[in-house]
């Protein structure tokens, strides 16, 4: 992410925006001073990101294969591939919350239908961030200038 964003500082004369989702999101807020020394000011959205990162991995990804992961050290775990997760990375996970007051404006959009990023999690993200503005997508409601 850091390599990414100060490639594009360095090369490219656009203006200095940072879009990301889900665990994307959870690394650029876990770099947000990285970033911001990288790229000066900078317009933050974010969608759908996992601010409390290590619970929902560990009760809304992992689950049931907690046992396995204990037993093994590690566990298959993906959506459209399965990768090898080492139970270091939960860890790390714990030992770097970002659901946490930060003073950077941002967008945040969250879906209520959302199951894995959880409208608490936002909203206790949200409380945290008063510089933070939040699009709630309500469950059915199409987006702006969606095709029907």
């Amino acid at each position: 992410l850091l390599s990414v964003a100060a490639y594009v500082a360095n090369k490219h004369r656009v203006p200095n925006g940072v879009f990301a989702t889900s665990f994307g999101g959870y690394m650029t807020l876990l770099c947000i001073d990285e970033l911001e020394a990288i790229l000066g000011s900078f317009t933050l959205v974010l969608r759908a990101p996992a601010v409390k990162m290590a619970e929902t991995f560990e009760q809304r990804i992992l689950g049931n294969k907690r046992i396995e992961m204990d037993a093994n050290g590690s566990v298959e775990l993906g959506f459209e591939r399965e990768i090898e997760v080492r139970s270091a990375f939960l860890i790390e996970l714990k030992d770097n919350d970002v659901c946490a007051p930060t003073a950077k404006p941002m967008l945040v959009i969250h879906g209520t239908a959302d199951d894995v990023v959880t409208p608490s999690d936002i909203d206790e993200f949200m409380a945290l961030n008063p510089l933070a503005t939040l699009v709630r997508i309500q469950e059915g409601q199409k987006a702006i200038n969606s095709p029907s």
